[in-house]
């Protein structure tokens, strides 16, 4: 800055100029006639112009005068020009990364407001913030920690509740969640006990509207027959009634009864207006002695003042002998205690700490990025000293395929094994229309299937033409010896009611749904005939329009061929294997079943004995097939156990359209339904 000088009497004085600040718009261009000599203005006026044009240029745009005024300015953020916008960044946000996930992102704003980022830092809030950044997406946070088992980490509850009339609005009766409840004494205004809610339960008994408010950190006694107030957030202030209930029930000494069992029932009487009291028997001793009794509701409007009675439905009916005392008047009840939660339960999925993943120092990021995409930038930024680091991948975004979507209910019917007691493994055929006989043939099992000792003549075979006689009146479900697995034979039964699966009480208890129908002419149990005991037969499944379960399988036909030693053919036209058409074979190896079909037909091609399989389920393969713990081939006749090596197999010469037998119907079909 150019020094002003002017002659005084006494020599040259120096004098500082007032109100001159450094700024280009009052620059030393502006002042140069009031800083020079007063002789240079008049004497020397080119020099003069010369010089205001010389600091005119200084002051321009980035010319050194002009830079040298703006230097302060540009410390502000906002005012700084771009290429000092890296300066800043090397100085506030060091290790940030050059660019952002998003081209939106304003470098300018996030340092200048970057000392909030670093108040919140190790915060969940300061994660979120940088994965937005580096991202632009919002990562989900876990900590190990939580799920730690720990002794007595289990939270043990025993609300105390207090019952309330219900006379305000439903808003303010649900606001008072959280607020402090207080019971003033009448006459000295003091407050005589509080708690505050923790949870709240509206609804109605008998006509009366009730508020069930669960209190915690509870001072002093509640009173019953005296109001409470609350005040709600809003200022204003509520009251309500405190009701009466019943306040303990006890055995009387010396008249605990016997005979007793733990669920027998108590109600009360004896109250003008109380309602909704219930207690149960919850231990008894050795000769059915009432040892504790437990007040499953405390109701409401059972005074201290009534004469109350309670009463014991014993459920054996022999229960006898007791005297119990109760009185009212209660205010608040205990409820009975629950695990809040699963944490510290040994039930639960809590860990065992392990000083690595599972402690008090570790932390989770699910974000769709790789571990490795971010771990370096977040340790160097925001994590935490003496934590551990952790990632989880999360679904990043959910495709969605074209077209309209529609809502398809389906119905599964649950199958009861009573329901098909009369069927083998093997049957095919329909046991309520069989085929033999008229159109649709014998209705086998009109009136049910039920089994008695003793009974003879009343077990028919699946090609009968006459129907099965349920005999006696107890009805269990078959002996201890079923139908012989050999088609078309008869019956073995046992000789004791004891033997059947069923028996007496495991019979159909009331009347049972018919799904019978029209089909096949066939017709269902009517009312009269379900009291003996008997189970509805079912007609098969193959004939009942069940779409996962058509009338015929379709099932690919392979032809094995077979001999006796292993790797050796046959004499022309012997078999030297006793297998029938109609059988079931199964191919095994050391480990595990790997086929199973059914027999359709035995022969000779090019004199080697072969069967044609039906094959249900599996591959049937060479006998030196290599397979894990030995050699594939062994086939293995179900009815009478001959079996044989397979040499070769001609798979899918053909098909089978053969009816449906019950094994078609799986394990998994029994158990959660066959789909109709």
């Amino acid at each position: 800055m150019l020094i002003p000088l002017h002659t005084g009497q006494d020599g040259i004085t120096l004098h500082a100029i007032s109100g001159v600040t450094a700024s280009v718009s009052n620059g030393d261009s502006h002042q140069l006639l009031d800083r020079m000599p007063e002789f240079v203005g008049t004497e020397h006026t080119s020099f003069l112009t010369f010089l205001q044009a010389y600091y005119e240029w200084m002051e321009m745009q980035d010319n050194p005068r002009y830079e040298s005024l703006k230097m302060l300015e540009r410390r502000d953020i906002d005012d700084t020009v771009d290429n000092f916008v890296k300066h800043f960044s090397k100085e506030y946000i060091k290790n940030f990364p050059e660019t952002f996930a998003s081209t939106s992102t304003d470098k300018r704003k996030l340092i200048k407001n970057i000392k909030e980022f670093y108040e919140a830092k190790g915060t969940e809030k300061s994660y979120k913030l940088l994965f937005r950044l580096l991202f632009d997406e919002t990562p989900v946070l876990e900590y190990p920690s939580k799920r730690i088992l720990k002794a007595s980490g289990a939270d043990w509850r025993e609300p105390v509740v207090l019952k309330l009339s219900r006379t305000n609005t439903i808003s303010n009766t649900f606001s008072i969640l959280g607020r402090k409840v207080e019971q003033i004494h009448p006459f000295t205004g003091e407050v005589t006990a509080y708690g505050f809610v923790e949870n709240i339960i509206a609804y109605h008994e008998d006509g009366y509207q009730i508020t069930e408010v669960e209190l915690s950190s509870i001072f002093g006694d509640f009173e019953s027959e005296r109001e409470i107030r609350i005040v709600l957030k809003s200022g204003s202030t509520i009251f309500e009634y405190v009701y009466p209930t019943i306040a303990s029930v006890g055995v009387s000494s010396g008249a605990s009864g016997s005979n007793f069992a733990v669920g027998d029932q108590i109600t009360f009487s004896g109250s003008s207006m109380g309602v909704g009291a219930l207690a149960e028997v919850s231990a008894v001793g050795i000769d059915g002695e009432i040892n504790k009794i437990e007040v499953i509701n405390s109701g409401i409007n059972y005074r201290s003042i009534e004469d109350l009675t309670a009463t014991i439905s014993s459920n054996g009916g022999t229960g006898s002998g007791a005297t119990l005392g109760v009185t009212g008047g209660g205010n608040i009840q205990k409820k009975r205690g629950y695990w809040a939660g699963e944490s510290g339960l040994l039930s639960a999925s809590d860990k065992l700490q392990d000083n690595d993943y599972y402690q008090a120092f570790s932390y989770v990021i699910k974000s769709s990025k790789s571990l490795k995409d971010y771990a370096d930038i977040v340790k160097r930024i925001i994590h935490p000293a003496g934590f551990k680091l952790f990632g989880n991948n999360l679904l990043a975004e959910i495709k969605t395929a074209g077209g309209t979507l529609s809502p398809t209910i389906k119905n599964y019917e649950i199958p009861l094994g009573g329901h098909y007691s009369p069927y083998r493994f093997m049957t095919f055929s329909n046991l309520r229309a069989n085929g033999i006989g008229g159109s649709a043939g014998t209705d086998l099992y009109p009136d049910g299937y039920g089994w008695s000792a003793g009974a003879t003549g009343f077990i028919v075979g699946e090609t009968a033409g006459s129907a099965h006689v349920p005999a006696g009146g107890s009805g269990p479900l078959g002996g201890s010896t079923h139908i012989s697995e050999s088609e078309g034979s008869g019956a073995s039964h046992g000789t004791a009611d004891s033997q059947g699966p069923g028996g007496t009480l495991n019979g159909p208890q009331g009347s049972q749904f018919n799904v019978i129908g029209a089909i096949f002419g066939a017709s269902g149990i009517s009312s009269g005939e379900t009291g003996g005991g008997y189970f509805e037969v079912y007609p098969h499944p193959n004939s009942r329009n069940i779409a996962s379960i058509p009338n015929s399988a379709g099932l690919t036909l392979d032809r094995l061929f077979l001999t006796v030693l292993e790797g050796e053919l046959n004499h022309e036209g012997v078999s030297g294997v006793q297998l029938v058409a109609g059988e079931y074979i199964a191919q095994k190896n050391p480990h595990s079943r790997l086929a199973v079909g059914k027999i359709n037909n035995v022969g000779f091609l090019g004199g080697m004995f072969h069967v044609d399989v039906c094959t249900i389920s599996g591959t049937f393969l060479p006998y030196n097939q290599d397979m894990i713990g030995g050699s594939a081939g062994l086939a293995t006749g179900q009815s009478y156990g001959g079996t044989g090596y397979i040499n070769s197999v001609d798979h899918s010469i053909g098909s089978s359209s053969d009816n449906n037998e019950m094994n078609y119907i799986t394990i998994k079909d029994f158990l959660f339904g066959i789909e109709r």
